[in-house]
């Protein structure tokens, strides 16, 4: 094996360390140690990088806790800072890691995921009749410290490399030799290159037809129980022996088409499913997070991220009956009937009240609602009343969760479900679970926020423009949804924050009630994941996998005149109106809004097209009016100073017809502007902050402030992606000119006179998707 160097200065180099803080910071820039960490971010650079090369940084100092679910494990938190250093050496060493790990290690890996390990399990399955399923005992726990350095020093040679990973080896459970720590990121990607030898000799077996694994589960498929059976007794001997661990289980083959357990879900050959414990846990978490929030001891923000992380977890596999019977039980708790009580029953309570007599609420008495709100029921009361907060524009958020908002709702005193703020009876926050499920169906919402008292002005405004959509986004770590404008018909231009690269495991893009997978994308290089007044290039290209049908092209700005310019901005995400509270947005409606764009950050030097567009969200106080004095804010709502970069000066505190701001799920939404020739594309959603409340920064209410990223400062970028459509046409006339000649000149003999040369049946179609220049 040939040994690795000359790795540490690339570790120490200071863009290295700079995108280590924004990784390590990526969805906790609201936590207290990384904001005193950012306060002087360059300074605390410099100081961790003389420490390191001084090799005077501690490690180890973790705070550690317990987690009882699925089951108990004791989690080592490292120190922002040392996450810092972590990400800093990981992404040097991470590759070195990865050309040695096998295709079928999905643990931990770019490209990989739980979701492909479900996938490649399912297509292993199929044609085999038995496998054998292990896992490893207390893995974490039991992986010897000295055989792992043994086999890192066979891999690396910079004696620093190598100091730091014994340092952060034997920093944890020194006494003991063995273990590592749960919950850092070099744990992950070490614990993982320790089973590669593992990997080798399962594939390499004669016996196995297929293998998958992920972290300590692995799985070997064969068609012989007999040569299962004594494949199994040589694996225990080998984890025993070569890697010092010992399995959970005995090695027993089961027959492939009774299924199996792997990674929560149960497997067959042509399909998988939810296992029976992963449908205990389901239930288990909902009658915990009723109490919790029943005793208001957690958020309605806190309790729609917990509903989504692990409504998330049932979506890739056949779940579509427990979802049905999910949405039934909560139906029938919210409204107080057990689940399929009959229909005479309710009769017999009808007739119960008295004929020919109204209904009428008694004073103080709160109506029963049997169905999800609407928008104007959601909203609380008063102007100023905080809305749902950003989310997937939003830093500290990468994206919106498939439930909607990420940032506490203010609730009036004793209130009970954010659903019936009036109501404190059990089951009223199911009826907003419900809605949250209902986003599985066809349902009706809208997105943004705006000042009008309703929402219609918004869905009409979002309706007089096309090539708007909803991309959905599907992590390792749950789903997601973002906005996205159709360039072509083939191409969607989008934020890049809207997914992690590392962990994005499906995409696609749904427009008019169709969805289209996507085949690729492309970032733009000089994203580096940090919201910023000062960076932008917050965008990526994504390639559908076949076109719209019915779509031409959007015209893109490329000009710099946008300051004092009137932007109608566009979302499928999610809504409210009076500054209030955002809806869910089953449907995925197109939903818009107007403003002015205060401010022009260029980030090419004060004359430079590129940057970022800057408004605010008016309603007519002063107070609200958040670039009235300000050039700018940065991503903790800190005025940044006057700029030579930054274009305009004041805010007018009138707000424009259709006055509003993003929402999440907005992220990667056109802002358009009319130049006199039609709609032109400005901008797309980036991020925003709102100064006006420091307790609620990242909430979607008057006074917040909205960046978008500058198109006319990617036109270089798009168009060396995306040929230009007439490009296209005239290399492909070019191409058929030429073609002629070379007839003519070759076979001058073989054209009937007065007749044009043939010049064939057709052309290759990559030419409309990558021209070419051709020498004539």
């Amino acid at each position: 094996m040939k040994r690795i160097g000359n790795l540490w200065p690339a570790v120490i180099e200071r863009g290295n360390l700079l995108r280590a803080f924004h990784q390590a910071a990526r969805g906790k820039r609201h936590k207290q140690e990384v904001r005193r960490f950012a306060e002087d971010l360059d300074g605390s650079l410099d100081r961790l990088r003389e420490e390191v090369i001084g090799r005077r940084f501690e490690t180890g100092q973790f705070n550690v806790f317990m987690v009882y679910d699925p089951k108990e494990r004791t989690i080592h938190a490292a120190r922002f800072v040392e996450r810092v250093f972590h990400h800093a050496l990981m992404n040097l060493c991470e590759p070195v890691l990865e050309r040695q790990a096998v295709f079928h290690s999905y643990a931990c890996r770019k490209g990989k995921g739980r979701l492909r390990a479900i996938d490649a399990a399912q297509k292993a399955a199929r044609g085999r009749a038995w496998h054998l399923k292990l896992d490893i005992r207390k893995y974490f726990e039991s992986i010897p410290q000295e055989r792992l350095i043994s086999r890192l020093h066979r891999l690396f040679k910079d004696p620093e490399i190598l100091h730091w990973l014994e340092k952060i080896l034997r920093g944890h459970r020194p006494e003991e030799g063995k273990g590592l720590p749960i919950g850092s990121l070099t744990s992950q990607h070490l614990a993982n290159f320790y089973l590669g030898p593992l990997d080798r000799f399962c594939q390499k077996h004669p016996v196995v037809k297929a293998y998958c694994r992920y972290m300590d589960d692995f799985v070997c498929w064969g068609d012989d129980k007999a040569a299962m059976t004594m494949l199994g007794k040589e694996i225990q001997t080998f984890v025993e022996q070569e890697l010092g661990l010992a399995l959970k289980h005995p090695p027993c083959p089961q027959p492939t088409g009774r299924g199996m357990d792997f990674l929560g879900y149960r497997i067959f050959p042509n399909h998988a499913e939810l296992n029976r414990r992963s449908k205990v846990r389901y239930w288990r978490k909902l009658r915990l997070l009723d109490a919790l929030y029943e005793d208001d001891m957690i958020s309605a923000k806190a309790l729609q991220e917990r509903l989504t992380a692990f409504t998330a977890f049932v979506l890739p596999v056949r779940s579509h009956g427990f979802r049905r019977g999910v949405m039934e039980k909560l139906r029938s708790a919210a409204i107080g009937h057990e689940p399929g009580e009959p229909g005479r029953q309710l009769e017999q309570q009808r007739e119960q009240l008295p004929r020919r007599e109204p209904q009428q609420q008694h004073p103080g008495e709160h109506e029963q609602q049997h169905r999800v709100p609407s928008g104007s029921q959601l909203r609380p009361t008063g102007v100023d009343a905080p809305a749902m907060s950003m989310g997937l524009n939003r830093p500290p958020s990468r994206s919106s969760p498939v439930s909607g908002g990420d940032k506490t709702t203010t609730r009036p005193s004793g209130a009970g479900s954010p659903v019936d703020p009036g109501s404190k009876a059990p089951g009223g926050w199911m009826v907003t679970f419900a809605a949250f499920l209902a986003l599985l169906w066809p349902s009706t919402a809208g997105a943004v926020v705006i000042g009008l008292p309703d929402l219609e002005a918004s869905r009409l405004l979002g309706q007089t423009f096309g090539g708007v959509g909803t991309l959905e986004i599907v992590e390792t770590s749950g789903s997601y949804r973002g906005t996205g404008v159709l360039l072509s018909d083939r191409w969607v231009l989008t934020a890049a924050h809207n997914w992690d690269a590392d962990a994005v495991t499906r995409l696609s893009f749904s427009i008019n009630g169709q969805r289209h997978e996507a085949e690729s994308w492309v970032q733009h290089p000089g994203w580096d994941g940090s919201f910023s007044a000062q960076q932008g290039w917050d965008a990526d290209l994504v390639r559908l996998a076949q076109p719209v049908a019915g779509f031409g092209s959007t015209r893109l700005y490329a000009g710099n005149a946008e300051y004092g310019l009137t932007v109608t901005v566009l979302g499928t995400g999610l809504a409210g109106a009076a500054g209030g509270v955002s809806d869910l947005n089953g449907s995925a409606t197109v939903f818009g809004f107007t403003n002015t764009i205060d401010r022009v950050i260029s980030l090419n030097g004060p004359d430079g097209p590129g940057g970022l567009l800057v408004y605010d969200f008016d309603n007519g106080q002063t107070a609200r009016n958040s670039l009235a004095v300000v050039a700018a804010f940065d991503a903790f709502g800190v005025p940044v100073a006057g700029n030579s970069s930054i274009a305009g000066s004041g805010s007018s505190s009138l707000p424009t017809g259709v006055e509003g701001t993003s929402a999440p799920g907005d992220s990667g939404g056109p802002a358009f502007a009319d130049f006199g020739n039609g709609p032109e594309l400005v901008g797309i959603v980036s991020w925003g902050v709102n100064p006006t409340e420091p307790g609620n920064l990242y909430g979607s209410g008057y006074g917040d402030t909205g960046y978008l990223m500058r198109t006319s400062s990617l036109q270089g970028w798009i168009h060396g992606v995306i040929p230009e459509p007439h490009t296209a046409s005239l290399t492909i006339a070019g191409l058929l000119l030429c073609f002629r000649r070379r007839r003519q000149e070759d076979f001058p003999a073989s054209e009937p006179a007065g007749e044009p040369p043939q010049t064939g049946s057709g052309v290759d179609s990559r030419f409309h998707t990558k021209p070419r220049r051709l020498q004539c």
